[in-house]
């Protein structure tokens, strides 16, 4: 057996705009609400269950959004505000820790330069991985729907 054998084989996959159609727009939901219960365990799964209509219907519609897809199916995606803030990061539970979230954030950092994104003080994985990204924390405050505090993180300059 040679070692490419033993490798595993990487599937082949594409970062594109997202349709605006109810069907992709569902399974971009499916994954927010499942990706946003599990890498939030700090607030309550109903509150998450209670901002579906609205992120669905009023943040979606306002974003660019781009989704990771390969042979499976849609797996991540990412969605960016007024060309200069990344509103949401999401990965498909069962996809996580494969590079998609690093390819998503390096696909849309290429295109748009110095964006800004807030996240949860308690999700360390997801400030890790931000820092890891080229990102630092230049704030933090409360956010009023939670309670939780927050960091603002900025890409730094290259």
């Amino acid at each position: 057996m040679n070692s490419e054998e033993g490798a595993k084989k990487e599937l082949a996959y594409i970062i594109r705009e997202m349709q605006k159609t109810q069907n992709e727009q569902g399974k971009v939901m499916d994954i927010w609400l499942e990706a946003t219960i599990a890498g939030h365990p700090f607030i309550k799964e109903a509150y998450w269950k209670s901002q579906f209509n609205t992120v669905r219907d009023r943040y979606l519609p306002r974003c660019t959004t781009y989704v990771y897809e390969d042979e499976t199916g849609i797996c991540g995606f990412i969605s960016v505000i007024g060309q200069r803030y990344i509103g949401a990061l999401f990965i498909r539970v069962d996809s996580q820790g494969k590079g998609i979230g690093t390819r998503l954030i390096q696909y849309v950092c290429k295109q748009i330069p110095l964006l800004e994104l807030a996240v949860f003080s308690k999700n360390e994985t997801a400030i890790s991985f931000y820092k890891k990204n080229g990102f630092r924390i230049i704030s933090e405050d409360i956010d009023p729907d939670t309670g939780e505090r927050e960091y603002m993180m900025k890409q730094v300059e290259k």
